[in-house]
């Protein structure tokens, strides 16, 4: 718009705010239009629109300046917090049984697979919290903390051999009862921690290294979020989060590496009766589950296991216990066992007779498993693991 046409259209807020003038600066632009001169008006226009979008950029740069501060003080706070759960783990947990000349609590290989490389953890750690801490402390518009991250980049792999290790340590703190000697050692222990520690149960300090690189992600992914790319801590930070995310997903993958051959040596003591012994260095575990084997006109419960070259049926399970113990261990009688290598995966259509069925020929195809699931999603879960895990040996 322009001249008097301009004028008459911004008399009044409702046009002038139709013609996209901004919210803020209307009254002003209609008592420009009702009081000065046409060309006063827009010039009046051009100058307040101009201050308003100078003033939103400020305030906008203000609020992303402020975030990143935020950012930076909870990076350098969690980090506080977390070599605090490392001093725990190590000074009053891990070292007093080192020390010990007797293996009345734990064994050597006990330590060993709880506590793995966590002293080297805390190690790297605190240098990493001794760099943070004088650069949050020291905080300025141009703070820079991706480098920090690119050059600790490097260390932070001390964690794989903590997070392959870490399914068995599970394993081995669930084993212990309430009259175990670990316990009682814990219960002593944990006293000496501040305050806020004395409920804390151990699994809880034992996570807290698989957690911390995924949180490192997380806090990183924001800091640059809210980074402006002509910021000289950007570029450093896009290259700290794809280093950061990297060694994320490489302890995620070991992690569930260590799962799934943890689950192998917990079912060689689960399955009662095989022939032949589970745990082996080239066995992982894929999947479990219940379903109903269909033998011509009988219907038997099945418990099944899918390792990547094998799997292995059960009849139902069993609990075995005591009188005198409050533990029960789950057991399976063995079955029948599949080798994938040589066996062939069918598709079954629904019939009236049975539902979400699947079969498996084996022995050359002379003899065959015929399995029903519950649902047909169990049944694309099965035949979907079963399929990727046959055309798997088939490329090896």
């Amino acid at each position: 718009l322009s001249g008097e046409t301009m004028l008459n259209h911004l008399r009044n807020e409702a046009s002038a705010a139709s013609a996209g003038v901004p919210q803020d600066i209307v009254p002003r632009v209609v008592a420009a239009a009702n009081s000065l001169r046409t060309e006063s008006c827009a010039v009046t226009i051009q100058r307040a629109f101009r201050r308003w979008k100078w003033k939103r950029t400020i305030r906008r740069m203000s609020e992303r300046e402020q975030h990143r501060h935020h950012c930076a003080d909870e990076i350098l706070t969690t980090e506080i917090k977390y070599i605090e759960q490392l001093g725990v783990l190590v000074d009053l947990l891990m070292n007093p049984l080192v020390d010990r000349k007797k293996d009345d609590i734990l064994t050597v290989a006990e330590v060993k697979t709880l506590f793995s490389d966590v002293a080297v953890i805390k190690a790297v750690n605190e240098s990493l919290l001794t760099t943070l801490q004088q650069r949050v402390e020291h905080w300025s518009r141009m703070q820079k903390l991706g480098d920090i991250f690119i050059k600790m980049s490097a260390y932070l792999r001390v964690y794989t051999d903590y997070v392959k290790n870490y399914y068995s340590a599970q394993r081995l703190l669930s084993s212990f009862g309430e009259g175990h000697p670990f316990t009682k050692f814990y219960e002593q222990q944990i006293k000496k921690a501040p305050a806020a520690y004395l409920r804390f149960p151990p699994e809880s300090l034992f996570i807290t290294p698989v957690q911390r690189i995924p949180r490192y992600r997380l806090l990183l992914d924001d800091l640059h979020r809210h980074t402006d790319p002509d910021h000289p801590d950007y570029a450093d930070l896009t290259e700290a989060c794809k280093k950061i995310a990297s060694i994320a997903e490489w302890v995620n993958e070991n992690q569930r590496k260590s799962e799934k051959q943890g689950k192998v040596i917990e079912f060689q003591s689960m399955v009662v009766g095989i022939d032949e012994e589970l745990v082996a260095a080239s066995r992982s575990f894929i999947h479990e589950g219940e379903g109903m084997e269909i033998a011509g006109k009988k219907l038997r419960r099945r418990f099944m296991i899918l390792f990547n070259d094998m799997l292995v049926v059960c009849d139902p399970k069993k609990t075995e216990g005591s009188l005198f113990s409050k533990k029960t261990q789950t057991k399976y009688q063995f079955y029948l066992k599949i080798r994938l290598d040589n066996a062939v995966l069918e598709n079954v259509p629904d019939t009236d007779v049975y539902l979400n069925a699947f079969r498996i020929h084996y022995n050359s195809q002379v003899d065959h498993l015929l399995v029903c699931t519950q649902t047909s999603e169990e049944k694309a879960k099965w035949t979907k693991e079963i399929s990727a895990a046959i055309t798997l040996l088939a490329e090896q």
